[in-house]
């Protein structure tokens, strides 16, 4: 089975294509957005979520006491955090550095890997 997949734009459309046949294709589209293409609801659960998780690091580092609403929205934009329509972070690795798949963001959706191109 091979699998094919297609990144669009600042949007992150994604288009998984499983091909077990020539003539049986499946497509399945799923919509990933940056935090700035969320609606204000979705931002909210984005921003909420990513708060509580770094007020989780508390206990190990001091850089993050005291974050402004501002620091949370950098900390998500830094980091090129992809979500859902509803505000749930999409489950994305990006690879950086000297991995040999640096520069590639790989999609794990229900135990199987996407590449985002």
């Amino acid at each position: 089975m091979s699998i094919g997949l297609a990144f669009f734009s600042q949007s992150c459309f994604v288009r998984l294509v499983r091909i077990k046949t020539l003539t049986n294709m499946k497509t399945l589209f799923i919509n990933l957005y940056s935090f700035s293409e969320l609606s204000k609801g979705s931002q909210n659960k984005a921003f909420n979520n990513h708060l509580e998780f770094l007020n989780s690091l508390q206990n190990t580092c001091n850089e993050f006491e005291n974050l402004t609403r501002s620091d949370v929205i950098d900390s998500i934009e830094m980091n090129d955090y992809l979500f859902f329509a509803d505000g749930e972070i999409a489950p994305c690795t990006t690879y950086t550095g000297k991995h040999r798949k640096s520069g590639i963001t790989e999609l794990n959706l229900q135990g199987e890997i996407y590449t985002i191109k």
